[in-house]
């Protein structure tokens, strides 16, 4: 079955280019079933999508060669937010938050910020108020397509401190990655 067109149903702030990226198939190629289910796997791994269907819709029932490729999508919330709490064998309360963002810009980039924190239970070792034992702070960027290819592109930081009743330690750090699927 050959493409005739594509119809990209259902984006609110995605860009149609951001779909059409991600398709194992394009207009005028040969559609299969392979095909089909690799574009779909593909725009559910951009994290942006709730649900993605992948079906073609034939123009003619006398011309069963040719075909519309339908991709219909629903969108997911373009933020998020997360919390836990936690305890361990050390006498630590460890508490985590994040907050993110998905299809920045309509191009299914993304932006993470989380922290993580240990307070010592111990009065001994913190002393009088908040005093945090351990923690880390992130900040994360993926891009997926870099330079017009499908290599994703990931960007992040760090910084993550310790302390000890004899010493304390920090550690500042980074990544730049690129990586194709």
């Amino acid at each position: 079955v050959g493409v005739d067109s594509i119809a990209v149903l259902g984006i609110e702030t995605t860009h149609r280019e951001t779909v059409l990226n991600e398709l194992a198939v394009s207009k005028g190629g040969l559609l299969t079933a392979r095909r089909i289910e690799q574009s779909r796997q593909r725009l559910l791994e951009l994290g942006i999508f709730r649900f993605v269907d992948v079906a073609p819709v034939f123009l003619d029932s006398k011309a069963p060669e040719r075909a519309t490729l339908r991709i219909r999508v629903g969108e997911r919330k373009r933020s998020w937010i997360g919390a836990g709490a936690g305890f361990n064998s050390n006498q630590n309360l460890r508490v985590s938050a994040e907050k993110g963002w998905r299809n920045l810009g309509g191009r299914g980039r993304r932006l993470l910020v989380a922290a993580k924190l240990d307070q010592s239970l111990n009065r001994d070792f913190r002393g009088g108020g908040i005093r945090f034992k351990e923690g880390e702070a992130r900040v994360g960027y993926v891009s997926p397509h870099v330079l017009g290819t499908r290599n994703r592109g990931i960007l992040s930081s760090y910084v993550n401190w310790l302390r000890e009743s004899t010493f304390d330690k920090r550690t500042l750090g980074g990544a730049a990655t690129l990586r194709r699927e």
